[in-house]
């Protein structure tokens, strides 16, 4: 099956879409990660509703880890690149000097992260991830949506499920608890420029 909960759309007439599968979609060669790491994996695809036939699938690319991992938002900017964020067990990509490179430590038996992650659909390949890092604490962080401003900042949100003590806030965060948050991250998605429950 796949699901597909988000699209955006840019000026040009390109769709962007993602989700999760546990089967096969088509994937383009310059693809970041063009074979499926897991039973259930994020997706994203870049679609040109300009053009027909195969050629309209612009880019499309499978990104996961070693659990299940779902893409839940997508945004676009001026420049074409996208953004993406979800959810993910574990084993998901980072790249270096993301804000959190490596998952939190669980306490739930489902274990889920947040993600957030920059792809640019011109590049091949390991060129094509921008930026990619985990955004989580002890609990789940679930149903994200993202969106992006003029400057390339990414503004995330969802809800954590169990224990929210070790989501991760700012100094002089609206709230210091809760369940749902809201977070900005910087363009590079090394630091973490706003975030509260």
């Amino acid at each position: 099956y796949a699901i597909v909960p988000v699209i955006a759309i840019d000026g040009n007439g390109k769709a962007f879409i993602a989700g999760a599968t546990n089967g096969p979609i088509p994937t383009t060669s310059g693809a970041y990660q063009p074979a499926p790491p897991s039973g259930v994996s994020g997706f994203a695809m870049v679609v040109d509703t300009a053009s027909s036939g195969t050629s309209s699938l612009v880019y499309s690319t499978y990104l996961g880890g070693s659990g299940y991992s779902r893409a839940s938002g997508i945004a676009v900017d001026t420049f074409g690149k996208f953004y993406l964020t979800g959810f993910t067990q574990g084993g998901f990509p980072t790249t270096a000097g993301a804000y959190q490179p490596a998952h939190a430590n669980c306490s739930s038996a489902a274990c889920y992260d947040a993600f957030v992650a920059k792809l640019d659909p011109s590049s091949s390949g390991a060129q094509s991830l921008i930026y990619s890092t985990y955004l989580g604490g002890s609990g789940d962080e679930l149903y994200t949506a993202i969106a992006v401003d003029a400057s390339g900042n990414a503004y995330v949100t969802g809800f954590v499920q169990g224990d929210s003590g070790t989501f991760p806030i700012t100094p002089g965060a609206f709230q210091t608890s809760g369940q749902l948050f809201v977070t900005k991250l910087n363009a590079g998605g090394s630091k973490l420029l706003y975030s509260t429950y």
